[in-house]
């Protein structure tokens, strides 16, 4: 918080324990002082204005895009059996989170679960059932890490 002295007769800020106006000699005996607190409301008011978008635009649209960019490019092509389904409290656009266990096949590798959430057309739901097979890119760095192809 920052203490002044206005004057009164030309609006020049002095300091707090001021006497007389630096501007224009006014003695500033009388005058109270001025706080403002105003920047440092306004910086945490733009920060969270800007910040709250970005963090979900980046959470719900650059983010996944990216993933599936790397994936797409760098991904390890696999099989995936859905083993359990379930429909979580999400709904995009009125269609439905699902969240599954999979059982990730890739060549080399033991069959192994990953969680995975998607949102699923409503049209499409019954490709998400236990026991439907998919093919899968596998993220090579992170293999919980994996999208249907």
């Amino acid at each position: 918080m920052i203490m002044a002295k206005i004057c009164p007769n030309c609006n020049t800020k002095n300091s707090n324990n001021a006497e007389f106006c630096q501007g224009c000699g006014q003695e500033l005996e009388n005058v109270p002082q001025s706080t403002r607190s105003f920047p440092i409301i306004l910086i945490i008011i733009i920060i969270v204005a800007v910040g709250v978008p970005l963090y979900f635009v980046w959470s719900f649209v650059i983010g996944p895009s990216m993933n599936e960019n790397y994936l797409e490019q760098n991904g390890i092509n696999g099989t995936a059996e859905i083993l359990d389904a379930q429909q979580t409290q999400t709904f995009v656009n009125n269609n439905p989170e699902i969240k599954m266990t999979l059982l990730v096949s890739v060549p080399g590798k033991e069959p192994y679960k990953v969680t995975y959430k998607t949102v699923v057309p409503m049209v499409d739901l019954s490709k998400v059932q236990p026991g439907n097979k998919w093919y899968v890119l596998v993220d090579p760095k992170d293999p919980q890490n994996v999208i249907f192809a």
